[in-house]
């Protein structure tokens, strides 16, 4: 007796520690680089977080594992246009529908108001130097998944909802750049509110970027102003 309860002491204490942990640690608020795409299967279980939604977005040209190596970048960035574009938008630390609110600040619609969608992001994370085991603490409404450099870290295909982190793991982190991309699927059907929600957090200091990536902007340049350009540039030549 006295033995069990020594044992669940331990456990209480230990789920504290966690918690404590939890709740004190930064959110990453980004910039991040936002898409999202249509979710015709619905829910947030396996069929939804498991899809590869990226390789649907950039028919077939680029997968999910592809855009968590390379990042969007002038090579992959073309594949992804009209609603699929990505967009620069910063998520706020708080709320149990930040994800959603910020897609809608930064222009950024569902293409089916009554259908379901995931939604992407992924930033660069600046380590000074190499780290292992590195505790990083996430939470979703609904299901998430998550690659750092390329390598799944992290999977919850569950519907839930969140307004905090709700669970931690251990990663290693490259000195340098470590590319982050997080997925999170939103179930949103009649009569479900659609809330929507992401929290990620690092327990080391990192600086949070975009640097590494390349959103390529077409610019429509009249041949007159390409002519008048080259004449100034020759002017100040001479």
């Amino acid at each position: 007796m006295r033995r069990k309860l020594v044992l669940l002491i331990l456990a209480v204490v230990n789920s504290l520690i966690i918690t404590n942990f939890v709740v004190a640690q930064d959110k990453i608020e980004g910039p991040w680089l936002w898409t999202i795409v249509h979710n015709p299967k619905g829910g947030c279980g396996d069929p939804a977080t498991q899809t590869d939604w990226l390789k649907v977005a950039s028919n077939d040209k680029f997968t999910e594992g592809d855009i968590a190596t390379k990042g969007i970048t002038a090579e992959t960035s073309p594949s992804f246009t009209g609603k699929h574009q990505w967009k620069e938008g910063k998520l706020a630390p708080t709320g149990v529908n930040n994800l959603g609110e910020m897609l809608k600040k930064i222009g950024i619609e569902k293409t089916d108001q009554e259908g379901a969608h995931c939604a992407y992001a992924i930033i660069n994370a600046f380590s000074p130097k190499a780290q292992a085991r590195v505790r990083m603490a996430v939470g979703s409404d609904d299901s998430m998944k998550i690659w750092l450099n390329g390598k799944v870290v992290y999977t919850a295909a569950i519907c839930r909802g969140a307004s905090d982190y709700q669970d931690v793991v251990r990663i290693d982190l490259k000195k340098g750049n470590n590319m982050l991309l997080s997925k999170v699927c939103d179930r949103e059907t009649k009569g479900n509110a659609g809330l929507w929600s992401m929290f990620i957090g690092f327990a080391t200091d990192l600086t949070f970027n975009l640097d590494p990536f390349q959103v390529v902007e077409v610019v429509d340049i009249p041949v007159e102003s390409i002519g008048k350009l080259a004449e100034k540039w020759a002017t100040i030549k001479n």
